[in-house]
């Protein structure tokens, strides 16, 4: 698929695929890489939880946006407990400086392909990375939260407003053959521009962080979930198509990773991704305006 093309299926269904963008041999080596960082406090960060959360609120109030008071924050003694224990009581955790950890994230995320097709994406090389997180997702006991529900990744404060941006993610944990280990992740492959006109102004809120049952019949049928398998990288409009992560039947391993320009009020959160000097250095100029942004140390 040319990247014109790739561009259109964006616009028109809200993803794109890049087959076997990863090579076996660097799937295996982060999957590895992965295990010993779940057990090591230090590497760790943001993991909400929930079983504190569900000591104050309801069940049916977890389809909200992921609580961020540290209160209800993993511990840094509950994370030295060793993450079979720790996945008991949270959805997923988040790791401390990806692209320093696992150098090879940086050569896949400033890949000439990716910037390629975000350049498509926002018709101009005026871009950049503007957030990467690695994040493992457990398979638990616990109800479904945040983003185990159909959302947009926009906020409804009517003083910021929302951007376009792209996202893309590579999963590190699928097997090579995609019948017998699905893609966790599903999209309504209708923009949300046509499902307001088609049904009014206030239907993107009430299905803002919703069940896909508590869709309209006609809206639930777009349902589709992208046969990605592993090594794959899928490009996804999070702003324009409802889209949710279902709870993984094993431990899911995701590199997430948001583009958009400079205006976008998510750049306040790039000061945080770190990327080491000599590693910047290294890229082309264009690579290097793709990274422009973040924090160099």
């Amino acid at each position: 698929m040319t990247i014109d093309k790739t561009s259109d299926q964006l616009k028109n269904s809200g993803f794109y695929i890049i087959k076997n963008f990863v090579d076996q041999s660097i799937v295996k080596k982060i999957k590895s890489k992965t295990i010993k960082i779940l057990n090591d406090a230090s590497h760790l960060m943001k993991a909400v939880n929930i079983s504190k959360v569900l000591e104050t609120q309801k069940k049916d109030k977890l389809s909200e946006v992921m609580i961020h008071k540290k209160k209800f924050f993993i511990t840094k003694k509950e994370f030295s407990e060793g993450y079979k224990i720790y996945s008991k009581k949270t959805d997923s955790v988040e790791v401390k400086d990806p692209l320093i950890l696992i150098p090879e994230f940086n050569e896949l995320i400033f890949s000439e392909k990716i910037i390629s097709v975000c350049r498509k994406f926002f018709k101009s090389s005026d871009m950049h990375l503007l957030y990467v997180a690695f994040r493992c997702h457990f398979k638990n006991n616990l109800p479904d939260v945040g983003l185990n529900f159909y959302h947009l990744d926009e906020t409804y404060n009517k003083t910021i407003k929302s951007k376009a941006v792209l996202k893309f993610s590579i999963p590190f944990h699928l097997k090579l053959n995609e019948k017998s280990d699905k893609f966790e992740f599903n999209l309504i492959t209708v923009n949300k521009k046509k499902i307001q006109i088609k049904y009014g102004k206030d239907i993107l809120k009430k299905m803002h962080y919703t069940s896909l049952n508590e869709f309209i019949p006609a809206i639930r049928k777009k349902n589709f979930t992208p046969k990605v398998t592993s090594g794959d990288c899928i490009f996804f409009d999070p702003i324009n198509f409802f889209h949710n992560a279902v709870k993984p039947k094993k431990l899911r391993i995701m590199l997430y990773v948001v583009v958009g320009r400079k205006s976008n009020y998510i750049s306040k959160k790039t000061k945080k991704i770190k990327m080491l000097k000599n590693d910047y250095n290294n890229l082309s100029k264009v690579q290097k305006n793709f990274a422009k942004l973040i924090k160099k140390i």
